[in-house]
């Protein structure tokens, strides 16, 4: 907390690097010359960029120095999961990594928190039961959604058909279940507003 606000870190990144994924994908995807399809961009900018945490009580301690009371964490290779073709190890991909995620935010659920990965691309009716374990099951605040499915944007036809799978009645209660494990972690000092 600083000079009396909770300080969120709303787009953290996880280091979801190959080897993590490598040791707990099932078997028949971990020879793959490949995890995630790439767009080419170093990340590490040429070596400049070499600190990251490998451990969460790493992430932990990096956030004690910046202040931060609660991050939100996103994926760095998982950002590259709508380029995977094949359905099944898309689904794999995202459960994964949800997992793992679920495992690192364990070493403070009131600090680290979850954006979770579904493999919309690749098969609604997974992604939209992938969502409902990484929120119910796992505590995820939220899911990530790349605006490019196939290649196109999602104001696309295409991408129109997949996104009218999502009911409202689905998104209203994934929505109200996030809004409510967000507030839980609300501190004395921070008031909501009133609606």
């Amino acid at each position: 907390m600083k000079n009396g606000m909770m300080i969120i870190d709303a787009d953290g990144h996880a280091v979801d690097a190959e080897p993590m994924y490598r040791e707990r994908l099932p078997e028949r995807y971990r020879k793959r010359n490949f995890i995630h399809p790439s767009d080419g961009f170093d990340r590490n900018q040429n070596g400049t960029i070499s600190k990251r945490p490998e451990t969460p009580a790493q992430n932990l301690a990096d956030n004690d120095r910046e202040g931060i009371d609660l991050q939100i964490i996103y994926p760095t290779g998982g950002l590259f999961l709508s380029r995977v073709r094949e359905v099944d190890y898309a689904i794999a991909l995202a459960r994964t990594y949800n997992d793992w995620l679920y495992e690192w935010c364990s070493a403070d659920r009131k600090r680290l928190t979850g954006v979770a990965l579904v493999p919309l691309h690749a098969d609604v009716k997974a992604a939209i039961a992938e969502m409902e374990r990484a929120v119910a099951k796992l505590g995820m605040v939220g899911v990530m959604v790349n605006t490019a499915i196939s290649g196109r944007f999602t104001r696309s036809a295409r991408a129109r058909v997949s996104r009218s799978a999502f009911t409202p009645r689905a998104a209203t209660r994934w929505t109200r279940s996030a809004i409510s494990k967000i507030s839980c972690r609300s501190t004395r000092s921070h008031t909501r507003r009133s609606s």
